[in-house]
């Protein structure tokens, strides 16, 4: 992930030649969501930043909508406005092209029950996503989220 920051950041950075909106948008997403999969917290306020510019340009994209809610939720104390944003944003996944990437779905839903401190539900979403084929280290950042008991 590191590195895919280093080359997402270039991309944004270098303005030689016009860039369609929806393809900074993209790299705003991407980094948003590589910077989560470290979960440093010194990058929380980027990960805000690059999630929210992303969803005003592609609303409709599932990994952005995704993204958005994930971002939300794991930051370390998401305002009630944008817990309010990330439940409508979920309320409005079913009208959203998920293909295959439905699978995640547990990961987004656990990091919001845990930001709305319903552990219960994220220990339960932490192991529906462990389930899946090749999870990923992303589970590290909703595990990091639910108090061990």
């Amino acid at each position: 992930p590191h590195e895919a920051i280093e080359c997402l950041r270039r991309v944004l950075v270098t303005g030689e030649t016009p860039t369609p909106p929806e393809v900074v948008a993209t790299a705003q997403n991407n980094l948003a969501w590589a910077s989560l999969m470290i979960d440093d917290r010194d990058q929380e306020a980027e990960r805000m930043m690059l999630s929210a510019r992303a969803i005003e340009v592609l609303p409709w994209a599932f990994p952005v909508v995704f993204t958005r809610v994930c971002v939300i939720s794991a930051a370390a104390n998401p305002s009630p406005a944008e817990l309010d944003e990330a439940r409508a944003l979920t309320s409005r996944l079913d009208d959203l092209d998920m293909g295959t990437a439905r699978r995640a779905l547990p990961l987004m839903t656990g990091l919001l029950a845990a930001a709305q401190g319903d552990f219960e539900t994220a220990r339960r979403r932490l192991d529906e996503y462990r389930a899946i084929p090749d999870p990923g280290m992303v589970a590290r950042v909703l595990e990091a989220r639910i108090p061990s008991g």
